[in-house]
């Protein structure tokens, strides 16, 4: 009896309950500083209809009514994306009258790690996730925590922690959360009539494993081993799969064929290498958390 055998509890999963569009105009009004005000503006009817640079007469004409507005607001370009780093920065050396902002104003205080960091499981792996699609690694954590440091600027973050019920109400509308967190509350929203869906990223699939133990001291030795047995049965690991983890053993099933067919096709499983740490990794991390998140984004 091996009871050190691991069971992969799922890699994380960033999650978006709506669909996005590449880009779009601001609900919220500039004071003068390039800040949003949160206050509501009123469209020009005109730019709003535009189908092509003649409904505004010139290109100048254009650039003189998109300075008046003073802002823009580009979603879903990361900047490793065909260049959209430098693609961005020439817009905003170009127009210098226009505050570009790369976070979506529908978002506004909905965007959520399920806890804090450095005291929950979930949210220290969602900033794990986030800070390595910032550019990081599990040696460098402070892209994570200037990315987090923009959301809480833009007033997207927000620190209730996650239930079905904040994601009904539209109070947290973008998870940071384990992958069978995310497949139970798609089950259970769906009754809703809540759309909810998420992915993961293959340059960002941080992993965690769980490991099981028998108590020595157990006082049914025998039932304890048999639990740990049944647990790495193709049963068992195909009833794990469908609650949104990923078995140890999904790959020996998939070549041996008793994997679950039916879930393997709409299943996120893992590709490539992915993000992994050791104990003394996450006492690490969660020592740099500890004294680095609450100073910058506060409780």
């Amino acid at each position: 009896m091996n009871n050190l055998r691991k069971i992969a509890a799922g890699s994380l999963a960033a999650v978006l309950a709506f669909s996005m569009a590449a880009c779009g105009s601001s609900n919220a009004s500039s004071d003068g500083t390039g800040e949003s005000t949160g206050k509501a503006v009123t469209v020009n009817e005109k730019s709003a209809k535009a189908t092509s640079l003649a409904d505004f007469g010139t290109m100048e004409d254009l650039e003189k009514a998109a300075k008046e507005e003073g802002a823009l607001n580009v979603i879903a370009l990361p900047h490793d994306w065909s260049n959209y780093g430098e693609v961005i920065e020439g817009f905003k050396k170009k127009y210098p009258e226009i505050k570009v902002t790369e976070l979506n104003p529908k978002f506004a205080g909905t965007v959520a790690l399920n806890g804090k960091p450095a005291e929950a499981g979930a949210a220290f792996n969602g900033y794990l996730m986030a800070n390595q699609l910032a550019g990081g690694d599990i040696n460098n954590l402070q892209p994570g925590l200037d990315f987090f440091k923009k959301l809480k600027e833009a007033g997207n973050l927000t620190t209730v922690d996650v239930t079905n019920g904040t994601i009904d109400s539209g109070q947290t509308g973008v998870v940071f959360d384990w992958t069978y967190n995310q497949a139970s509350y798609k089950k259970e929203l769906k009754d809703k009539g809540v759309n909810w869906r998420y992915k993961t990223f293959p340059k960002a699939q941080v992993v965690s494993y769980y490991n099981q133990a028998i108590n020595k001291d157990a006082p049914h030795p025998a039932a304890a081993r048999l639990w740990e047995e049944y647990l790495y049965t193709a049963d068992a690991q195909n009833l794990w799969f469908k609650g949104g983890a990923n078995p140890v053993l999904l790959d020996s099933m998939k070549e041996g064929g008793t994997i679950d067919q039916a879930t393997l096709k709409d299943a996120i499983t893992i590709e490539g290498e992915p993000v992994s740490y050791t104990n003394d990794d996450s006492t690490r991390i969660t020592e740099w958390l500890q004294n680095n998140w609450d100073k910058t984004i506060g409780n």
